[in-house]
């Protein structure tokens, strides 16, 4: 079987959190909670939210979204379908569950995972036609199906938006001219059994044909017989491992994945896969020792550098998660996702100077990069460059026109220059697109009280009030006006 490795993601875009900035997908923030503490707390107003809403699509979106930065996938997914139930129009849900199903496969590797992410892409697509990263993603999950004219197509699709985008490049000059069929060898080798039931090489060989079909028991049957006819056979406790992997025994396959490596020390992939067996089980502390060493021996690797880096934001290990970002970007660098987590991570910790230099080459090489876009308008709102600000909101706004946190990013902008028709209109608007916006309410609220509207305020607070009984700012406001 093919192993995969090279699975790009996208983070989610910086926005501000504080009471009288805007929020939504949590990154940064200008709060003294701590990070996990912030995401935790959003996690619990999130839940209450869809206590008294089962069907607000954007709360389950938002609660997607933080469990998928947390690579707790499974979650991230159970919750995006619960978002496209509500609102099955939901294009950037749709994205999102693509993205989960296409990061899972560096986990299960299943031909079902492959198929939905298949499925949600190209509903996505229909709506957003003009994202060279979806077209990308989606070319590689046709390759791996060994579907080799959809792969092509979507490259095509891809480097049409994104013309200098040296990785579409490369995919579509190195894919096979001819569909690579794969010969169906069970009756040999069971020939091969019945002749002689302690032949290690066929048990072997029918175990990687039971995988390949995702048969994963009887290709466990097939590698333990393997293993009883020669228990020092090469590989087969790797292989084994993926069985228990691919039927969920974890702990099952942490073992056979340790005697892999004691076995065979220099085969990369064990380790690999061992980590990524670690992060299912949420240990992402042994997942990054053990991806670090498997760069040891794959330095070379763009693709796992990045990975690595995914794990590292997820614990909020900052600096060697640049380091890791770095190492991805000057491997390859004409990846627009390398270099967008790198800007995102910089970012985080206040190095606005080089984030900026990191996001403006995104744009070179992908325009429509629209969280590159609303990255710089956090970072210049930062800098207190907040004309800029505004125009890089506005651009991320001409690529992605329903996306309710610029709008309200825009307003809360506006609210600093003290124009307040202009922050109550993109207030509103970003209200109209999000209806369960508490912080949009609240700093609507905030716009009224400083036009002297005490009702109009009253009512955006008690609005707030409404969707996150939480909101802590809005019912001080609300005792400031009693």
């Amino acid at each position: 079987m093919i192993f995969k490795k090279g699975l790009s993601l996208i983070l989610a875009s910086l926005v501000m959190v504080s009471i009288t900035a805007c929020g939504g997908r949590p990154t940064l923030t200008d709060t003294p909670l701590s990070q996990q503490a912030l995401i935790d707390a959003q996690i619990v107003s999130l839940q209450d939210t869809l206590k008294l809403n089962s069907n607000d699509a954007d709360a389950y979106f938002s609660l997607g979204n933080i469990y998928y930065d947390r690579v707790n996938l499974d979650l991230a997914i159970d919750n995006y379908r619960k978002s496209i139930t509500a609102r099955p129009s939901y294009s950037y849900a749709h994205y999102k569950l693509a993205s989960a199903y296409y990061k899972q496969i560096m986990f299960y590797d299943q031909l079902q995972l492959r198929q939905d992410a298949v499925n949600e892409y190209n509903t996505y697509l229909k709506i957003n036609t003009k994202d060279s990263d979806a077209y990308f993603k989606l070319g590689n999950v046709y390759e791996s199906l060994i579907d080799v004219e959809n792969a092509r197509k979507s490259y095509k699709q891809a480097i049409a938006i994104a013309p200098n985008n040296s990785d579409i490049q490369d995919k579509l000059a190195n894919l096979p001219a001819k569909l690579f069929e794969v010969t169906d060898e069970v009756n040999k080798q069971l020939a091969a059994i019945k002749f002689n039931a302690n032949d290690a090489d066929a048990h072997y060989n029918l175990g990687n044909i039971y995988y390949d079909q995702g048969k994963y028991y009887d290709a466990f049957l097939s590698y333990m017989n393997s293993i009883k006819a020669n228990p020092n056979y090469p590989f087969v406790y790797y292989k084994l491992g993926n069985a228990y992997n691919m039927l969920n025994k974890y702990d099952e396959a942490i073992y056979a994945y340790r005697l892999a490596i004691t076995s065979e020390p220099s085969h990369s992939d064990t380790y690999f896969k061992l980590a990524s067996v670690y992060a299912k089980q949420n240990k992402i502390d042994e997942a990054i020792a053990t991806y670090k060493d498997y760069l040891k021996l794959n330095s070379g690797d763009a693709d796992g550098f990045y990975n690595l880096g995914t794990f590292l934001v997820s614990q909020n290990k900052l600096a060697d998660a640049t380091v890791a970002f770095q190492n991805a970007v000057n491997l390859k660098s004409g990846n627009a996702d390398y270099l967008y987590n790198l800007g995102l991570t910089l970012a985080k910790q206040d190095k606005f100077a080089e984030a900026i230099v990191q996001h403006t080459e995104v744009i070179k090489i992908d325009p429509n990069y629209a969280d590159a876009y609303s990255n710089l308008g956090y970072i210049y709102s930062r800098q207190e460059k907040l004309d800029a600000s505004i125009q890089a909101y506005k651009k991320a706004l001409s690529i992605n026109p329903a996306d309710a946190y610029n709008f309200s990013n825009i307003g809360y902008i506006y609210l600093r220059q003290a124009n307040l028709t202009e922050a109550l209109a993109y207030y509103k608007e970003s209200i109209r697109i999000n209806p369960k916006y508490d912080i949009a309410y609240l700093n609507l609220g905030n716009v009224y009280l400083k036009m002297g509207k005490i009702q109009e305020a009253k009512d955006a607070f008690n609005e707030a009030l409404k969707i996150n009984p939480k909101n802590s700012d809005a019912f001080y406001n609300l005792q400031r006006l009693a």
